[in-house]
């Protein structure tokens, strides 16, 4: 199913497990370039080389994302 998200971008957070996960793989088989987060910066690496592989482009950011200094 065309979903539209082809060359647009997405930030997931809680990106290296779960429900996270499973929302990056899939907006990277659409075509979505990626901003990844999660805590965990091995998993979160696992996750964002996995979606590379659907020819995206995709920025790692570990960290948690409710501390002041992650985001920025």
């Amino acid at each position: 199913m065309e979903l539209g998200l082809a060359d647009r971008a997405a930030i997931v957070t809680a990106a290296s497990k779960g429900l996270g996960r499973g929302t990056a793989l899939a907006l990277a088989s659409a075509g979505c370039h990626l901003v990844l987060n999660a805590r965990d910066a091995t998993a979160l690496k696992a996750t964002a080389d996995e979606c590379r592989e659907h020819g995206v482009d995709v920025i790692e950011i570990a960290g948690d994302a409710t501390a002041p200094e992650t985001p920025a």
